[in-house]
């Protein structure tokens, strides 16, 4: 073998030796970013709908939930290269040989962290914020769903809920409401000592976070095609059965711009801010959000068959047209029949049958069923009934039980015994899964994984 061979063997074999590590910092790295960081994403976000959706199915029938964070992804990643060549023989004669290999590993290293203690108390059990309420609000997420799944309460009388509720999801329609969080400070009683540390002084002063509801003196557009002179009419009369359900009953509302909601009562020297009248305001926590939505009776969400599903969303003011005619629909809206059983056990017949009515002429008169009519007495206990038994006819989301997997679905789930999915093309229920979703990782606390201390034992 002459000198010339030599070479060429030596280059095959010495150059990736000597340049592999190298080719592995500068073109195995970036690659490995490349192909690896997004497809740890959506598996990471798919499993996380997933167990979204298990936990509603846990909370549906009776069972604990379980959260599992996954704390950190550490992806080594190796590559190199290894050449090998030589020379026998001498004379003429003189054999050659040459090897190359590569070899690329990546050993993800995943740490799990179930939520357990403290941190999930505090995660499952801690009520919404106000300032929480009103930011996803201002984040354009559905209205209609946001409130119905976060308050609890918020009218002094239990029956006035629906009446309340309603109004405000029609007053949203007409953009003629502002909400906002607002942090007021509120003196303690010992704030009357005298003290001359500045620190104590501030100490004694606390924050009240409060909701304010504003009617919009100038609304920047309607939802519905009134009449001019007819549109600040029906604004105001759902504004005056808002203030009258809220306030004292007899409270002038002409002059009420805005209402005050406050999730800690205040003392009775303070019941004055902004110059109106604060009312109690109680939200959900994240197991309340799921509760609601998932037990009797009136839960948020519907389980139903793949044959039911197709009849619901088949009703003509579920059906597209009439959903985008109605901004603020971000819900289906049930027959009384489409309910099950233990929904609505003991509904009024007579008003059962009304709000049906109502319902079924909405397809003919194209009306938005967020309330039974702009114009109500809040006095009316009948019209209070009818308003309620229309907020619970509404299903924020549509859960289709069966007992296979449904292809080409949003999510799905199994409990080894049915299958839960959310049918991909279900774009409100797709919607309102993703708000939950919002609303357990708004209340979620970050914990540190736990620690290992090393202790040296020596000699004694």
């Amino acid at each position: 073998m002459n000198l010339r061979a030599l070479r060429k063997i030596f280059a095959v074999c010495a150059v990736p030796a000597l340049y592999g590590p190298l080719l592995g910092c500068e073109v195995f790295g970036p690659n490995a970013i490349q192909a690896g960081r997004l497809s740890y994403n959506e598996v990471i976000q798919r499993t996380s709908m997933v167990q979204t959706l298990a936990n509603i199915i846990r909370v549906k029938n009776a069972e604990p939930t379980a959260f599992l964070d996954i704390t950190q992804i550490n992806a080594g990643v190796l590559a190199q290269g290894i050449g090998v060549g030589g020379v026998s023989n001498i004379g003429l004669n003189k054999l050659g040989s040459a090897n190359l290999s590569l070899e690329y590993q990546e050993a993800p290293t995943i740490q799990y962290q179930p939520l357990t203690g403290a941190a999930l108390i505090s995660q499952l059990s801690t009520p919404v914020t106000t300032d929480s309420i009103a930011n996803l609000y201002h984040s354009d997420l559905p209205f209609a769903s946001l409130l119905s799944l976060t308050l609890e309460r918020f009218t002094p009388g239990y029956t006035d809920y629906g009446s309340a509720i309603n109004a405000l999801i029609a007053l949203d329609d007409f953009g003629a409401i502002l909400i906002t969080a607002v942090l007021t400070e509120s003196a303690s009683p010992q704030s009357g000592k005298k003290s001359s540390d500045s620190s104590a002084k501030s100490d004694d002063k606390k924050t009240n976070p409060v909701l304010v509801i504003s009617l919009l003196p100038f609304h920047p557009y309607t939802g519905k095609k009134l009449e001019e002179a007819d549109t600040p009419r029906r604004i105001q009369s759902l504004w005056c059965r808002l203030v009258a359900l809220l306030l004292e009953p007899n409270t002038p509302c002409a002059g009420v711009r805005q209402l005050i909601l406050t999730t800690s009562v205040p003392p009775r020297e303070r019941r004055k801010v902004f110059d109106e009248t604060v009312n109690f305001l109680r939200t959900r926590s994240a197991i309340g959000i799921l509760k609601a939505a998932t037990e009797t009776p009136a839960p948020l969400i519907g389980f139903v068959s793949e044959s039911l599903f197709q009849k619901i969303r088949g009703h003509p003011w579920n059906r597209d047209p009439a959903l985008l005619r109605c901004p603020s629909s971000s819900f289906y809206t049930l027959l009384p029949e489409d309910e099950d059983p233990r929904d609505h056990p003991n509904a009024n017949p007579e008003i059962t049958n009304k709000v049906q009515s109502f319902i079924l002429n909405s397809a003919n008169t194209g009306d938005c069923l967020y309330t039974t009519s702009d114009f109500l007495d809040p006095d009316d206990f009948d019209n209070a009934k009818r308003e309620d038994r229309l907020a619970f006819l509404r299903r924020f989301l549509l859960v289709i039980v069966s007992d296979r997997e449904l292809p080409n679905s949003y999510v799905s789930y199994s409990n080894g015994r049915q299958w839960y999915s959310i049918d991909s093309g279900d774009e409100i229920s797709k919607r309102n899964f993703v708000l939950i979703s919002d609303l357990l990782i708004i209340q979620a606390t970050t914990t540190p994984p736990p620690s290992i201390t090393a202790i040296t034992v020596g000699p004694r």
